[in-house]
């Protein structure tokens, strides 16, 4: 079951939105979608490549982090 389009999973859609307007690849911006769309059900690999595809940087403090990501 696909998590509803609010909260985070919209925003993460926006932001395979606004990369697929740049520069990745239509395959890239598919495999990403569907990945979301399953998330719970993705092997680690495959996260972690999605996460390389939408985040450049992430900071993190013993009190808050902050997330980078590519645009």
């Amino acid at each position: 079951m696909k998590p509803s389009p609010t909260g985070s999973y919209g925003f993460l859609m926006k932001q395979v939105a606004d990369l697929s307007a740049k520069t990745v690849s239509p395959e890239q911006v598919a495999y990403i979608s569907d990945c979301l769309g399953y998330w719970d059900n993705v092997d680690f690999d495959d996260k972690r490549t999605v996460a390389d595809s939408l985040i450049s940087t992430i900071r993190a403090t013993c009190d808050r982090i902050n997330i980078c990501w590519k645009n």
